[in-house]
């Protein structure tokens, strides 16, 4: 059975070896919304109103999830070599957009929706396995509260400094902006599982967590 634990309930995370993913619970408020249907029911044109509706999108769900941008590198048969930075492009196509804008009550729709979906309908943030869970988890909370959200902590030491790996899930909570309330993480205890790196490597090339493989 996968336990999911909410920020406030990290500290009922048992101390056993297993598998661990976070969760981020979307959500698109009233007064967001609100403004953006009366802004629709004026009269500015297509372009104008397609962009509202985009941004609130973007602004209020897909920052939260989009992928990271991708490193390119492209070769020709004389030999030259190109490379650059390929940025992610939403894929809420201008028929979806368009659909919002003559109908905008859909955006009532999808804040019902997303208010009462479970968190497994979303993207992992991201994946791992522990010896320990409770340690594992208990640190990242750590690390988030010190850096990007103060507040209590668990009354446990760590020794030395944040591995990569906190210091890079931590990041990218505080560049996304991410609610650290609105976090929770699935755990399933392990405890005859001998390898578990070798089952983390293929449970993020199963899932594609959002903040990337490891």
């Amino acid at each position: 059975m996968t336990d999911l634990y909410d920020w406030d309930r990290l500290g009922e995370v048992p101390a056993r070896q297993g598998i661990y993913a976070w969760y981020y619970r979307l959500s698109l408020s009233a007064s967001d919304l609100r403004h953006c249907q009366q802004a629709l029911g004026g009269e500015q044109d297509k372009s104008s109103n397609r962009t509202l509706v985009r941004e609130l999108l973007d602004t209020s769900i897909f920052q939260y999830l989009a992928p990271g941008n991708y490193v390119a590198e492209c070769s020709g048969d004389l030999m030259p070599r190109y490379q650059g930075n390929l940025e992610f492009i939403s894929g809420i196509t201008d028929s979806y957009i368009d659909k919002i804008v003559a109908n905008p009550s859909i955006l009532d729709d999808i804040r019902r929706t997303l208010a009462t979906l479970g968190t497994f309908f979303s993207a992992p943030l991201y994946i791992g396995m522990s010896r320990n869970l409770y340690n594992r988890i208990a640190s990242h909370h750590r690390i988030i509260s010190s850096e990007v959200a103060p507040g209590p902590r668990f009354d446990i030491d760590f020794p030395g400094d944040w591995s990569p790996e906190e210091r890079s899930f931590a990041n990218e909570v505080r560049t996304r902006a991410l609610v650290p309330n609105r976090l929770s993480v699935a755990v399933k205890a392990t405890p005859d599982i001998s390898n578990p790196t070798d089952i983390e490597y293929l449970l993020n090339r199963i899932s594609y967590p959002v903040f990337g493989s490891r």
